[in-house]
């Protein structure tokens, strides 16, 4: 279920969620030190205790969604001891897709550290979750991603970057997987870097304005209960997908709202209306005969349904302008789709698609095709 423009040219540098500096910065501090793991936070700190749960007890999952904001906001704060405490100290964090071995680092220093280079680039970086699903020890988040690119950068050919003095702002679905400590085992975020670089001047490609990085309503929290309606609303997205596997668009969109609204990050603009998802649907599917998508964790909680699975699928058709490359693409996609009396009425939907773009021949080398997601593994 993904738009025709992931395959929009763009620029082959690719960015660690706000670049790496060119000199390393300073050593994250000691998880023993005061405030650190396994210590609650010092008295202002941006950040909630160290550990989602007290010793002995069960967190609610409203708990559990104030102790991830209590995360982030540590990391817009710069308060790297209280965000430490966020991480076990095997933590495994991984940018999906991104096709670099910097992306994905292993131990809660090695993940304070790569948060702390993306504030060379982005002194005034911030993130803020947006919308916040539950489910037991699974935490999943729709964040905005924000700041400027006053601070130089490095990309993956080794080479510095001036700053642009641009700003970018973008969601991003972050994804993470608590131990029985309460702590985050391990992370994974989907991101389009595609939207980045356009916002940042260094990819021709029409993206989202940066004040687009919000979504009506927020802060929204939903933790499971597995009622009727999450049922409900799982099985009728799952036939949904089903309906899309097999070409079936009537069986696809009859799920949708009327005026339902897709937001596709890897896209400049929503789609708006049942007819424009049905357009965007039948030119994308056009491109690929064989596209399909399969959705490997599922979940429901309150009016909302997360998906994380892999499409996959051969460009032999002509999407738009562009003609077929007769390339294979394999990319994660993570959607979040919000239900309203049955129907969908808003979908976000997550994807590399510089990555798309380069295993169709269109950018240098491609980055390896996405594995299928597995939960036991990495998230």
């Amino acid at each position: 279920m993904m738009k025709n423009t992931v395959v929009a040219l763009v620029s082959a540098l690719a960015l660690a969620g706000g670049c790496k500096k060119k000199e390393e910065a300073a050593a994250p501090p000691s998880p023993m030190a005061k405030g650190g793991a396994g210590s609650a936070a010092a008295p202002g700190s941006a950040a909630a205790p160290g550990s989602a749960a007290a010793p002995g007890t069960a967190p609610t999952g409203e708990a559990l969604a104030t102790w991830y904001r209590g995360c982030w906001a540590a990391v817009g704060a710069s308060d790297w001891t209280a965000f430490r405490a966020c991480y076990a100290d095997d933590a495994r964090s991984v940018m999906v897709d991104q096709g670099a071995p910097h992306l994905e680092v292993t131990g809660g220093d090695a993940v304070v550290k790569s948060v702390q280079d993306a504030k060379v680039g982005f002194p005034d970086m911030k993130g803020e979750p947006q919308v916040v699903l539950v489910n037991g020890k699974t935490i999943a988040g729709i964040g905005t991603m924000a700041g400027t690119n006053t601070g130089e950068m490095m990309g993956l050919d080794g080479k510095p970057m001036a700053p642009t003095g641009k700003p970018i702002g973008m969601l991003a679905l972050h994804v993470v997987q608590l131990d029985d400590a309460g702590k985050v085992a391990s992370e994974r975020w989907i991101e389009d870097m595609a939207t980045m670089m356009g916002q940042l001047g260094l990819s021709p490609s029409p993206a989202r304005a940066p004040s687009a990085a919000t979504v009506p309503g927020a802060p929204i929290t939903a933790v499971v209960a597995d009622s009727v309606t999450e049922r409900a609303n799982l099985a009728a997205w799952k036939a949904s997908a089903v309906a899309f596997n097999a070409h079936d668009f009537p069986g696809m969109l009859g799920v949708y709202a009327d005026d339902a609204v897709v937001s596709d990050q890897g896209a400049p603009a929503d789609e708006v209306g049942k007819a424009a998802i049905e357009a965007s649907t039948k030119m994308f599917l056009g491109a690929f005969s064989d596209g399909k998508i399969d959705y490997t964790d599922e979940w429901a909680a309150g009016d909302f349904v997360l998906a994380i699975g892999t499409f996959t699928g051969t460009n032999d058709g002509a999407m738009g302008p562009m003609p077929a490359t007769g390339k294979k693409v394999s990319a994660t996609v993570g959607e979040v789709a919000q239900f309203a009396d049955g129907k969908v009425v808003r979908v976000w939907r997550f994807y590399n698609g510089a990555a798309m773009a380069a295993q169709l021949g269109m950018m240098g080398d491609a980055p390896p095709a996405a594995a299928p997601a597995d939960d036991s593994k990495s998230m």
